[in-house]
């Protein structure tokens, strides 16, 4: 689109080439204001065009059958919008003050010196307006909208303003309450409330105003008033405390000044492959988790594992990593001060705050997308992969596909027989790495500590900060065991104590009959739990390892994860039983005596020893003789004792009682 020049003299030519050059640009445009600016154009033109305006008209609109119509309701429209009386209306945008001088507009007299900047502008640019013609000030305005971009709609309404109330109308009207909120204080503090609440933070602010109408019925609270107090709430003031922890939080480099300061837990892919002996199960890469110490980069502990690292993959890794080695060389032990750990399931879970609680430890949670705060642990991970892991030409299956390396054997290319000759098993491989650790790892050099071994830093540095209680060994690993579930405690019943539907007893518990202990289990190892006896708060003093007898509803699980798996194989079962069961109630005696085989042949099959139950005897009803039933009839009417009449009631053979001495084998091996 081609402008009006405002530095040059305009003729009634110029003004109509740039009304038409304004109509074609905007008549493929939508809009209620663009279809009124469009009308108010066309009446324009069709004063100037005459006989021409059809043939334009067919030009803005090829497309359409009849544009004339077209035309025809824009310029209704416009017509109904702006009054006869008042031409300029349509007029919304004004040149400057040496724009018109240049055009040959008479200059106005010059703004009243005691209007502000704003207004003595507005005034400069639009007085040479009130000057002109109707058709000179619309090219005016066209060119000028084009010039400044400021709304033709807006300048419209300061020349409405300059017209009707001078100079001084333009000027801004101040306000009544200057822009202040004229609520309570205490309807304030409770806007903001709800607002920062993270319970009421996200409510719509139409259902925030009218809560608050609510709780304060004779204040009037409007959705503005609560979108502007809204509005000028800080970010911060919303967030909750781990909201803020991981928004704002340390994100640099977690430099340290001694040993033992801030422990890193990672987790990450094993390089290797490993092969557990079971020819079915081909050999596949493992986890390895890690603890390292930020100040000397030493390995506390690390280990492989099948699997993610779960609960008792941390809960292992800690209890090593804190205490001492068997390792000769191994010397890096201790508790930290900190404890830099990834925003998992298991690092976020209240088992892992009540561990560092217990041993006074302040726990930090990674930021967000934040790696370089873990540089220690993944420079140890990557002297791993390339020094220790590629020891294992055969297994050594690289960082990525590219750089696989050519001796690696892949599983398929072999068979199961040469599996053991290719790859380590898991114990084997973490044997290694122990011994790896304690000597080579540990003798590197350290650029920033001129190039002295990890070990010589620890030893050097360590100081007074090696902090490991004489009970260290028991504080922790009842720390790192699980509590019970209601509040971790139970009541010693017939020196025993139940955990999980399981039954825990020991001899020592028999003197502790009625008294409530506290029980904790590990989640791998569910043959036993730990009973403590409570001294106080959060003091605990330990009794006794009291071992498995029965179990109430499953079978024998090892760990947690076995327990879980019999659980649900029994629900299945049972609800197999149950379904059958009804599907067997519209079958007759055949069709049922086949679903009670096929019950049989599932609970066999489940290892499922069913309790010994009697067979019900029912005895054969005898035949109705009508003629000795009359008999007794006759009998009762003469004074003898009446005799009851009706079917007899069948009679059934009752259960031999059982003997309580009797025991019960459910589970092979287990007898309650």
């Amino acid at each position: 689109m081609t402008t009006l020049k405002l530095f040059e003299p305009q003729t009634t030519e110029d003004v109509v080439q740039a009304l038409r050059e304004r109509a074609r640009a905007i008549a493929p445009l939508r809009g209620p204001e663009i279809e009124i600016e469009l009308g108010e154009l066309l009446l324009e033109l069709k004063q100037h065009l005459n006989g021409e305006f059809p043939a334009f008209c067919r030009g803005l609109w090829p497309e359409r059958r009849r544009p004339d119509d077209r035309a025809k309701r824009l310029m209704e429209k416009a017509s109904v919008r702006r009054p006869t009386d008042t031409p300029h209306e349509q007029d919304p945008v004004a040149p400057t003050a040496g724009s018109a001088r240049e055009a040959g507009v008479p200059e106005q007299s010059p703004p009243p010196a005691i209007l502000g900047q704003r207004a003595a502008t507005l005034y400069s640019r639009l007085a040479p307006l009130l000057g002109m013609g109707r058709h000179e000030r619309r090219a005016a305005i066209i060119a000028m909208s084009a010039e400044t971009g400021t709304p033709q709609r807006t300048l419209y309404r300061q020349l409405r303003r300059l017209e009707t109330e001078g100079a001084q109308g333009l000027e801004r009207k101040p306000r009544s309450d200057r822009g202040e909120i004229s609520l309570p204080a205490e309807v304030r503090a409770a806007v903001v409330e709800m607002r920062t609440d993270v319970k009421t933070r996200d409510y719509p602010l139409t259902l925030t105003a009218q809560l608050l109408r609510e709780r304060f019925p004779g204040v009037e609270i409007s959705d503005w008033t609560v979108h502007y107090i809204d509005t000028r709430i800080p970010k911060v003031a919303r967030m909750t405390p781990r909201e803020l922890r991981i928004a704002h939080g340390p994100t640099g480099r977690w430099e340290n000044g001694w040993p033992n300061h801030t422990h890193v837990v990672d987790m990450t892919w094993g390089d290797v492959f490993y092969w557990n002996g079971d020819p079915n199960v081909k050999p596949r890469r493992p986890r390895f988790t890690a603890v390292v110490d930020e100040f000397s980069s030493s390995i506390m502990f690390g280990f492989y594992h099948e699997g993610d690292a779960g609960r008792p993959e941390l809960a292992a890794a800690l209890l090593h990593a804190w205490l001492p080695k068997p390792e000769k060389g191994w010397i890096q032990h201790g508790f930290p001060d900190r404890l830099h750990m990834d925003n998992g399931k298991v690092q976020t879970s209240d088992w892992m705050e009540a561990v560092c609680r217990a041993e006074r430890i302040e726990l930090h949670l990674t930021t967000a997308y934040s790696p370089w705060q873990q540089g220690h642990v993944e420079a140890a991970n990557r002297i791993l992969h390339e020094d220790f892991e590629q020891r294992f030409s055969s297994a050594y299956c690289g960082r990525n596909a590219q750089s696989k390396p050519a001796s690696f054997v892949e599983p398929d290319s072999v068979t199961p027989p040469k599996w053991a000759e290719c790859y380590p098993t898991l114990e084997a491989l973490n044997r290694k790495f122990r011994a790896w650790c304690a000597g080579d790892y540990h003798d590197r050099g350290l650029a920033r500590c001129h190039n002295q071994s990890r070990r010589e830093v620890w030893r050097l540095h360590v100081g007074d900060h090696l902090r490991l209680p004489r009970d260290a060994e028991t504080t922790l690993h009842t720390a790192l065991l699980q509590r019970a579930d209601r509040g971790g405690t139970r009541i010693v019943n017939n020196g025993g104590v139940s955990n999980l539907a399981m039954r825990y007893e020991h001899d020592l518990l028999q003197q502790y009959d009625g008294n409530e202990v506290e029980v904790r289990w590990d989640p791998s190892d569910l043959s036993r739990v730990l009973v403590l006896q409570i001294l106080g708060d959060d003091q605990f003093r330990p009794l006794c390892w009291a071992p498995r007898q029965s179990v109430f509803q499953v079978g024998n699980p090892a760990d947690i994860k076995e327990r879980s798996r019999q659980a649900a194989v029994k629900r299945r079962r049972d609800q197999e039983i149950k379904d059958a069961i009804h599907a067997a109630a519209s079958l007759d005696r055949a069709g049922r005596e086949q679903v009670i085989e096929r019950i049989a042949e599932t609970r066999t099959e489940s290892g499922i020893i069913d309790f010994p139950r009697t067979a019900r005897e029912i005895e054969p009803e005898e035949e109705l003789d009508i003629t000795a039933l009359l008999e007794e009839e006759d009998v009762g009417a003469h004074g003898d004792a009446p005799t009851p009449t009706g079917p007899r009631p069948v009679t059934r053979s009752a259960a031999p009682a059982a003997d309580p001495d009797d025991e019960v084998e459910i589970i092979p091996g287990l007898r309650i």
